[in-house]
This record gives C-alpha cells, structure tokens and sequence, in this order.
C-alpha cells in the first residue's frame, strides 16, 4: 500500500497560483470570470451576463459563437491535459506530487473557464433570441434602447 503524499497547501506549490476557496467566499472567481464581470461594468456579482443586453443582434450572435468556440477550446485542453496526465502513469513516468496537483488545478480551471464561456454562449444567445428580456434587462440597468452599442 502506497503511503498518501501530503497536499501543499496552494501557496506552498512554486509555480502554482492559489485556487480561491469557494468555501471561503461565495464569490470566488476564476481570472476569465473577474474580466468579463470588469468588462460589463459590475460593481457586484453580475446574472446572465446583463453588461451584454446592450448589445445589438449581430454583435450577441458573434459574442455567442465566439465564446462557444472557447469554450470547445478549453475542454479540449483540458481533455489533452488529462489524457497527458494518464499516458504518463501508464508508462511508470516519474510523476512528481506537486507536478500531479498542478495538473490537476489546471484542469480544473480550464473546466471552469469552459462552464463561464458556455455560459456567456448562452446568455448571449439568449438576448439575441428574446429582445423583449434584453430590453428589459437594459432597462433595470439604467440603459435605454438608445443606450445600445452599435
């Protein structure tokens, strides 16, 4: 029987940034989720992505395609990380505790940027699709149908 590794805590692995405890606040986020929350002007947690309700037809369409593709992206990278991950202990690879719980985060906060960017596809796509909610969202904001952005 194999002796269990101690686990680092985050901030004891070199190279390995923190994953924010979603115990320790209910508003933990990953880098992807800050940004697009910091682009839609949110002083605190923004729903359904209501920034974008401002945006006209043609640019949620391609919002929503392009965050669909990055959202591909992401689990496709986090597939190949973990078939990576795999093929090296298949193969009796020295694998390195830290490497392991590094590759592991990875793949975690690819799979959340995967779920954000889904996200994102949807919301987009769901303004686009129900202009009486967009307008209605855009309204609660404090914009107006003149508040659009071309």
């Amino acid at each position: 029987m194999r002796a269990a590794l101690p686990h680092p805590r985050p901030h004891d692995t070199p190279g390995v940034a923190p994953v924010p405890d979603a115990a320790a606040s209910p508003f933990a986020q990953t880098a992807l989720q800050r940004l697009v929350h910091l682009l839609q002007g949110g002083e605190g947690p923004a729903l359904a992505d209501a920034g974008i309700a401002r945006l006209p037809p043609a640019r949620l369409e391609v919002l929503s395609r392009h965050a669909l593709e990055e959202s591909e992206t992401c689990l496709e990278r986090a597939e190949l990380m973990l078939r990576l991950a795999e093929a090296g202990l298949e193969h009796d690879a020295a694998v390195v505790a830290d490497d392991m719980l590094r590759i592991g985060r990875h793949v975690m906060r690819l799979l959340q940027d995967h779920r954000r960017w889904r996200e994102l596809a949807g919301n987009a796509a769901y303004y686009r699709d129900h202009p009486e909610a967009t307008a209605r969202t855009a309204a609660a904001r404090g914009g107006t149908d003149e508040a659009t952005i071309p």
